[in-house]
C-alpha cells in the first residue's frame, strides 16, 4: 500500500517508522521540476540532494518499496500563471515544446540513474500533465 498523505515526522526514521506501523508498504518520494509562464519552455531543477538520497535508502533498509513521482510546480510569480494549474503547461510553440521536452528529458534522466542505483521499485513520470499529453496532434 502506498502512502498518499504527507507524514510531517522529526526525522526520516521516524517517518519510515510511522508508515511501517501503519502498514503501508510503499513510500512515495516526490521530486519537482520548476516550470515558469506556463506557456514558454523554461522548467528548471535542481540537482538530487543528500535528504532526498536518505529518505529512499532509509526506506529501502526498513523492507518498504519505493516509488519516486515526477512532478511539475508552476511558478505563480509569473501573472499570467494565476489560477492555473500545473497540469496546464503547454509550450504553445513547437519549437518550445521540443525545448521543454528536451529539459524534462534530463529531469527524467536523472531520476532514472537514481532509480537504478539505489534499487527503486516504480519511477512515474508525467503525472498530471494533461494539456502535455491529452491535447497535441501528431503530425505524420
Amino acid at each position: 500500500w502506498l502512502g498518499g498523505v504527507q507524514m510531517n515526522e522529526g526525522t526520516l526514521a521516524n517517518l519510515v517508522q510511522k508508515q511501517r506501523m501503519t502498514g503501508m508498504n510503499t513510500l512515495e518520494c516526490t521530486v519537482y521540476a520548476y516550470h515558469g509562464r506556463w506557456l514558454d519552455n523554461n522548467l528548471w531543477f535542481g540537482d538530487v540532494q543528500d535528504a532526498q538520497l536518505e529518505e529512499i535508502r532509509l526506506a529501502k533498509q526498513a523492507g518498504l518499496r519505493v516509488a519516486i513521482i515526477l512532478r511539475l510546480q508552476l511558478d505563480h510569480a509569473f501573472p499570467e500563471n494565476d489560477f492555473l494549474w500545473h497540469g496546464m503547461v503547454a509550450p504553445e510553440t513547437e519549437y518550445t515544446l521540443n525545448r521543454w521536452f528536451g529539459e524534462y528529458g534530463r529531469f527524467v534522466k536523472q531520476w532514472a540513474y537514481v532509480a537504478e542505483q539505489e534499487g527503486v521499485d516504480l519511477l512515474v513520470l508525467g503525472s498530471e500533465m494533461n494539456a502535455l499529453f491529452a491535447s497535441r496532434v501528431v503530425k505524420k
